[in-house]
């Protein structure tokens, strides 16, 4: 089954889990504050955020301290189950450098490029979309950064692209901690501290 939202997150059935692909994914610095969003506390926005689904979030680290990156994205309706991303599991076995196609449905001709960099998913990876789609931003992935002292690994390759059920087959308990998607409550601030 695939589910696909307005924001180009497309959610994957396989078993009791579902699999987002097509988040987005951003590098994180450390120790520069975020700057938070105030959002007004009326009906209006409650019901805006409500009608728009949830927003689904994911930080993987290299380490303790090491680089950092943040997927977000958001699924309409809200799922029943839990969700996790296919480019941090991804990322969790193919390795430092690498890159795949993978096939998500085959009649809909509908495929996912996922990409690693140093260990981590590539902010230009996690591409859902057509064939031509994902070898644009294969292109666009190749052009933009520096091969590895190896090469890169190739887990698999755009012309015969491997399903995407190979990447979650082997999936252990830690490889599913560690890509699972959290919902971000919207449209509601937190109660200021007080200390005193």
């Amino acid at each position: 089954m695939v589910q696909k939202n307005s924001d180009a997150v497309t959610l994957l059935a396989a078993g009791r889990r579902l699999w987002a692909v097509g988040l987005r994914w951003e590098e994180e610095t450390l120790n520069v504050p975020r700057n938070r969003r105030r959002v007004e506390k009326n009906s209006a926005v409650r019901a805006r955020v409500r009608n728009e689904g949830v927003s689904l979030t994911l930080m993987v680290r290299q380490g303790r301290r090491g680089r950092r990156v943040r997927a977000a994205g958001r699924a309409a309706p809200r799922p029943r189950r839990t969700v996790y991303s296919l480019a941090a599991v991804f990322s969790r076995r193919s390795g430092a450098g690498a890159y795949g196609v993978y096939c998500l449905d085959a009649e809909a001709s509908r495929y996912v490029f996922l990409a690693t960099v140093d260990g981590l998913p590539s902010v230009m990876g996690d591409v859902a979309g057509t064939a031509e789609e994902t070898r644009e931003a294969l292109q666009r992935f190749l052009a933009f950064n520096t091969a590895p002292e190896g090469g890169w690994s190739i887990t698999s390759p755009v012309d015969s692209p491997l399903p995407w059920e190979t990447l979650v087959a082997s999936a252990d308990r830690r490889a599913l901690a560690a890509s699972r998607l959290r919902p971000v409550r919207q449209g509601m601030r937190p109660l200021p501290v007080v200390a005193g």
